[in-house]
């Protein structure tokens, strides 16, 4: 080639450089392939990735003595460090199931502080006469013994300190007639009898309480806070829920009230009820019986019972204390007014409760029949009874029998077989059961059945001879102490509430004649100290302690957290293979 042709193609390059560089569009050379053009070469092949071994990947893991047993040079250092890893996790987890233990089993906390209050709220204030039943003697002059009788016994109202009375004091035939006339007219309903009996005889509010004062000199209607309660004591007048709250220092915080009574010489007791023989006895009889409770207690216990007679002054010192216990239905009870709302009582209370579940809900144990006692219609406003019992199972519950259907016992039918020189058990067999507990087919043998045998000389003397003297009528609190030993379970069953008001007092009395007039007396109740003593259960830990417990624990033990776990366990899914 030439010079001038190759100055000619270098000229025609530097053209189309500078076109190019000036923006010009390059000439399109279009050419097309022929058969006989190489292929284009292939893409470069694949390079195989290389499974990383257990002992690289737990290399990385940050729980610690893993990675430095892993990367030791030295066997003996590397089984060093195994056995430090092994060590520190077995102890770790030895930890951790302590914590769990204690988490599980140990006991919850108590805390008790003190708190100032600006109001107090006082407890309950019970007050019963039950010598004299609050019956006004001037109005009760025509209301015979019988009729009496025969309303309390139908109610199932037999007092713990009097059974005698019912057994000496009257003439069960003419009782039961009285109780027959009773239900005519009544139609069935001896509560209400005994509410028209009250009605009629009863002394009113204010014929009891006078002069009721609240923060020290502050005045108020006695009867606005007093109110009629039937318990199993009979009727009581109780302060209502709530009523008596109290401010300002302690030295306004109280409440007083004053008790009337008839004059010494004016005194009578109801002409059917049991009659003083002493000073001494008309003393007990004008003396009010007060009592003071946190609660409704409508049980026949007293709690806190003291007399009051005339021209008498207590001063009752009150502390309270506050107790909130942790909600727990197997330790008490959180909702009583939902959850185990009584069926025979006003106020949930763990006394009522066993009363009720002891004595009301069971009296079949003892009666072999079904049965409620009428005075239940009276202990809870509106509850009307189903089955109440008859005035005949009233008194078989009460061991209460006429001379005929006195029981007789094996004792008794030892001695008469002695005499007569037969077996009065096999005379009797077939027809009553000496042991009526293993024979449960026939009656208990009675002194009707005695009697049917035709007894003649000694042996009749002694029949004659078997009156009620022979069985003592039962109390309240007997028969449920013979049903508590059979139905335990009843009592169990009965909680305290979990959130309570309890109070401390501490009583002085003296006898006042200048201070209080002749037929009063006066009970002042005030607190020494508005500060409250708050007793509280609190959890032993709490979920989140727990939990900061578990993470302090792996921190000293491995110095691992809860991203160290996830770390391992990721590189664990990695050695098996998992791409993740």
């Amino acid at each position: 080639m030439s010079s001038a042709q190759v100055a000619n193609m270098k000229d025609k390059s530097i053209k189309r450089k500078n076109n190019i560089a000036k923006g010009a569009s390059a000439p399109v050379i279009l050419s097309t392939v022929t058969a006989s053009s190489p292929p284009s070469s292939p893409p470069p092949p694949r390079t195989a990735v290389r499974k990383k071994t257990w002992t690289e990947v737990m290399s990385q893991t940050s729980i610690q003595a893993i990675p430095e047993a892993i990367n030791s040079k030295r066997p003996s250092k590397r089984r060093i460090w195994i056995a430090v890893a092994i060590i520190s996790n077995v102890c770790c987890f030895i930890h951790l199931y302590f914590l769990l233990q204690t988490f599980i089993v140990s006991p919850n906390a108590v805390s008790i502080s003190i708190e100032r209050r600006s109001q107090l709220t006082m407890p309950r204030i019970h007050v019963c006469q039950p010598t004299s039943r609050f019956i006004d003697t001037n109005l009760a002059v025509n209301v015979s013994a019988a009729y009496y009788y025969a309303i309390e016994l139908g109610l199932g109202l037999i007092r713990s300190d009097e059974p005698l009375q019912y057994k000496y004091r009257m003439d069960l035939a003419e009782v039961e007639r009285e109780y027959e006339n009773i239900m005519r007219t009544f139609k069935g309903n001896i509560a209400a009898a005994h509410l028209d009996l009250y009605d009629k005889y009863g002394m009113k509010c204010e014929a009891i309480f006078q002069n009721c004062r609240i923060l020290y000199e502050h005045q108020v209607n006695c009867c606005d806070i007093f109110e009629p309660v039937y318990t199993l004591n009979g009727l009581c007048w109780v302060s209502k829920k709530g009523s008596i709250v109290v401010r300002g220092p302690e030295s306004l915080a109280s409440f007083r009230f004053r008790l009337k009574f008839p004059k010494y010489s004016d005194f009578k007791i109801p002409h059917f009820l049991p009659q003083p023989e002493n000073s001494d006895d008309i003393y007990s009889a004008m003396s009010y019986f007060v009592g003071i409770a946190d609660f409704l207690d409508q049980s026949p216990r007293w709690n806190e019972k003291f007399i009051v007679g005339p021209q008498e002054w207590f001063e009752i010192k009150l502390t309270q204390t506050q107790i909130t216990w942790l909600d727990n239905p197997d330790v008490c009870v959180n909702d009583p007014d939902n959850e185990r709302t009584l069926r025979f009582f006003q106020d949930y209370d763990s006394t009522n409760c066993a009363v009720e579940r002891v004595m009301l809900r069971n009296l079949s144990l003892l009666l072999n029949s079904s049965c409620e006692l009428p005075l239940v219609e009276l202990m809870k406003p509106g509850y009307t009874t189903d089955k109440p019992c008859s005035l005949s199972q009233i008194l078989k519950l009460y061991n209460y029998y006429r001379m005929e259907d006195q029981p007789i016992t094996e004792e008794v039918a030892k001695v008469l077989s002695d005499l007569v020189n037969f077996s009065i058990p096999e005379s009797l067999a077939g027809q009553c059961s000496l042991t009526p507990q293993k024979n449960l087919t026939l009656s208990r043998c009675t002194v009707r059945h005695l009697k049917q045998l035709n007894f003649t000389g000694e042996a009749l003397d002694i029949v004659d001879s078997l009156d009620k003297a022979n069985s003592v009528p039962q109390s309240i609190l007997s028969i449920m102490a013979k049903l508590q030993a059979e139905c335990q379970p009843c009592v169990d069953s009965c909680l305290p509430s979990c959130e309570s008001t309890q109070h401390s007092f501490s009583k002085e009395w003296r006898t006042d004649r200048r201070r209080i007039p002749l037929p009063e007396s006066e009970i002042f109740l005030f607190y020494s100290t508005k500060n409250v003593q708050v007793i509280e259960e609190q959890p032993r830990q709490s979920i989140s302690e727990y939990i900061a417990m578990i993470g302090g624990n792996f921190g000293v033990w491995n110095g691992a957290s809860l991203i160290s776990f996830v770390h391992f366990f990721a590189l664990i899914m990695i050695g098996m293979g998992f791409n993740i």
